[in-house]
């Protein structure tokens, strides 16, 4: 059986890249960087930026014919990215806050408790796409209704 002569280690640390066509790449920068509070790591006027997202990178681009089809609520493909934030649990209020302030059209109307471990909402970001973002208790809670659980969490 043939062996390699060096035993070399793929690295974990690697960030992946992932890139998105889109539109309005101003309305963009806004809901990643603004409302949910995400590292803008490069940006280049009219062009491009790129946010962190956990182990991934992803790099959205800017196409000034791009545009949302007739049939579909996102640019360019005709299937949507989808992805999943995690935001700390207590900075997840803050997050919906704002969310439910804006433009932007949340796909559930109030957080859900998924998978019997997280709260999670989804909503459309400008491109079309749905975000999940999702918290994860310190503590599972005894109420799975989000007003029962919020309002007993103050107490």
């Amino acid at each position: 059986m043939w062996k390699p002569e060096h035993n070399h280690q793929i690295p974990t640390g690697v960030a992946d890249l992932s890139t998105v066509i889109c539109s309005d790449l101003n309305a963009i920068r806004f809901f990643y960087g603004e409302l949910l509070g995400l590292e803008e790591k490069i940006w280049k006027e009219n062009s491009y930026s790129v946010f962190q997202l956990g182990q991934t990178e992803v790099m959205f681009c800017q196409n000034s014919t791009s545009q949302k089809s007739k049939n579909t609520a996102y640019d360019y493909l005709d299937i949507p990215c989808q992805w999943s934030i995690r935001v700390p649990e207590a900075l997840f209020l803050g997050v919906l806050y704002q969310l439910k302030n804006s433009k932007e059209k949340l796909l559930t109307n109030k957080p859900e408790w998924r998978h019997g471990s997280y709260w999670g909402v989804t909503v459309n970001d400008p491109v079309g796409n749905p975000i999940e973002l999702y918290t994860i208790p310190q503590v599972e809670p005894i109420e799975k209704e989000w007003e029962t659980h919020a309002l007993t969490s103050l107490l």
